[in-house]
């Protein structure tokens, strides 16, 4: 079924850019380094339309409305340390395909410190509380960067919450975050002693602790897609094609009316709050993957992002990061292959790590852990 639906999604595609657009373009990538180039062929009843707005000033850079009625060549070359997206509209006949690229000449930038706290860090032998008190406990020990996990509630109302079923203590809340209001989440107390945290909590801490950065693991909102969706979701996300008029059409009947996602709740809120900010806001890092990069570009550029391991292939990954010149790599380190060749370029941080021999040979490497470990 699944390679069914696939292949009749490649058809189509393969069908409209003959019979409407004349297959009047080379081939288009979704990331370009540097400068990227585009062959369009003649075809007179053909109009494109290409608008580049810039990532970080959100200024567009690029806008260019022609008929093919002569080959033309798109090219542009992203200034040092600029990232542009790129939207290109073919329209003919009454009918449009939409695509959407980047061309990225930004600096990579590491993360400043090896060692993350993961959740929080771990207070009284309890993991995953991503509490204030684990926040206190563990910056005096002299963690800088802390990993947090957010969730989104019943109410669109965003906390700090790791998955039901890692946590071990003695009290726990036995319902999914999404079926919860807020309220119903803060009467909660990690063995009744330590509080949950809010999205408006965090933004204290950040404004507080000026050397302290904070790593968003946004957890997806829970949905339950079609086999249809959840193969054109995949086409979508691996080609820069966004949509056309007959899918938009499909979208709207058959798919998910209400298509927020938390990394849209979330990033919404935090440039409402720190718009005026810029030192807080940078110190910000969002894990990112094939499913979340481009709407965390529509909302702020973050010079500092870390590409989650658990959703593609790790040689995929790193090309993939790559190309949007993020250097840095979080990798379960239990999947991790001696046999698997380290990008240079690339820093990895394994997760989760309590003891140095369990990454031990290996340099330039960072880790996340529980409580911090001396060398």
């Amino acid at each position: 079924m699944k390679g069914l639906l696939q292949l009749i999604i490649s058809k189509y595609f393969s069908w409209k850019l003959k019979f409407y657009f004349n297959n009047c373009f080379d081939k288009i990538s979704k990331y370009y380094e540097v400068e990227g180039q585009i062959h369009f062929f003649k075809s007179p009843k053909v109009k494109i339309i290409l608008r580049g707005t810039d990532t970080a000033t959100k200024k567009e850079v690029y806008h260019q409305e022609i008929y093919l009625c002569k080959d033309f060549v798109f090219y542009f070359k992203a200034k040092h340390n600029q990232r542009v997206q790129f939207e290109l509209i073919l329209k003919n006949k009454g009918t449009y395909v939409k695509y959407l690229f980047f061309i990225s000449n930004k600096e990579g930038n590491y993360l400043p410190h090896n060692q993350i706290a993961h959740a929080m860090g771990q207070i009284d032998n309890l993991l995953y509380t991503n509490s204030y008190d684990a926040f206190l406990k563990n910056y005096h020990n002299g963690f800088r960067i802390f990993e947090v996990d957010i969730q989104v509630t019943k109410d669109n109302e965003v906390i700090l919450f790791h998955d039901l079923k890692d946590y071990v203590g003695t009290r726990w809340i036995h319902n999914e975050i999404k079926s919860l209001e807020k309220k119903e989440v803060l009467k909660f107390k990690y063995d009744n002693k330590y509080s949950v945290l809010t999205l408006n909590d965090l933004i204290v801490l950040l404004k507080k602790y000026t050397d302290v950065y904070f790593i968003l693991d946004m957890k997806p909102l829970s949905k339950k897609l079609t086999v249809f969706e959840r193969i054109f979701n995949i086409y979508k996300k691996q080609a820069p094609y966004i949509e056309d008029n007959f899918i938009k059409k499909i979208e709207l009947i058959f798919f998910q009316k209400n298509k927020k996602t938390t990394e849209d709740i979330v990033l919404k809120n935090i440039i409402r709050n720190l718009k005026n900010d810029t030192n807080s806001l940078n110190r910000i890092i969002p894990q990112t993957h094939i499913d979340n990069l481009n709407i965390i570009y529509k909302y702020y550029d973050f010079p500092l992002k870390i590409w989650r391991d658990n959703h593609d292939s790790y040689k995929n990954d790193i090309k993939l990061a790559s190309k949007n010149q993020i250097y840095n790599y979080s990798r379960n380190y239990l999947k991790f292959s001696t046999a698997e060749k380290i990008n240079t370029k690339i820093k990895y941080y394994f997760y989760n790590v309590s003891d140095l021999n369990q990454i031990s040979g290996y340099m330039n490497i960072g880790f996340f852990t529980d409580k911090r470990i001396h060398k």
